[in-house]
């Protein structure tokens, strides 16, 4: 008798910009911990700075998109301040030691203890909003349709994907891509043209958008049973 057969289906989670936050979470464990081993090497000072460098770097990466343009509009910026100032240099005027030294001259000391009290808080933040990701954020894609399930038995309406409204991806911020796995947005068009495009947060965009493309127009198949 025929039976029909269960297509297969991709999977996949969208998270919040929160994401990034693992930038300080992380290497304040590590810090503090590298603190605690051999603190007369590893110092307050060295810690701080380094936890503050990766501070900088989260709201960077979550303030601030920057795409393939602006990644090189603001390397020639860099290269031609440089040259700039070393240029100057040359001639008598010490710009780059004038920076040195005012970065030199900055305290970062910042206790082990409260990076590590820090990055327990965001720590615990992080791990629910896993859950919450793992939970309510989990969707997935049919030959034609995407739907997102929630409390692991709900389930909400199926979306159409199909046709000229096909699911692209855009990578707009070349920091969020590099410090998070390759993330980006996913745009899912409403096929019905009854609802509003979805802009999904996820974790290796190109990936999953190609596969979903090369998933988009599987038919249902069948298979007989003796």
């Amino acid at each position: 008798m025929p039976e029909t057969v269960k297509p297969k289906k991709i999977v996949f989670y969208d998270f919040p910009p929160f994401l990034c936050a693992w930038l300080i979470i992380v290497p304040g464990f590590l810090l503090a911990g590298l603190h605690y081993i051999a603190p007369q090497t590893v110092t307050e000072n060295v810690i701080g700075a380094i936890w503050v460098t990766c501070v900088i770097a989260l709201v960077t990466t979550n303030g601030i998109d920057i795409d393939a343009r602006g990644t090189i509009s603001l390397i020639l910026v860099l290269v031609i301040g440089g040259l700039a100032a070393w240029i100057l240099s040359i001639y008598g005027v010490p710009v780059l030691s004038h920076i040195m030294r005012v970065i030199g001259g900055l305290n970062f000391k910042i206790s082990a203890e409260a990076m590590l009290s820090v990055s327990s808080l965001l720590g615990f933040f992080y791990i629910v909003m896993l859950l919450n990701v793992w939970i309510n954020h989990r969707w997935e894609v049919t030959p034609g349709f995407i739907q997102r399930s929630k409390w692991f038995w709900t389930k909400e309406e199926q979306i159409p994907i199909h046709g000229e409204h096909r699911i692209t991806h855009e990578v707009g911020d070349l920091l969020e891509w590099v410090f998070c796995m390759g993330a980006g947005t996913l745009h899912v068009p409403h096929g019905s043209g009854r609802g509003k495009p979805l802009k999904l947060f996820v974790m290796g965009v190109k990936s999953l958008s190609e596969s979903i493309q090369g998933f988009e127009a599987l038919p249902v198949t069948t298979s007989t049973t003796p």
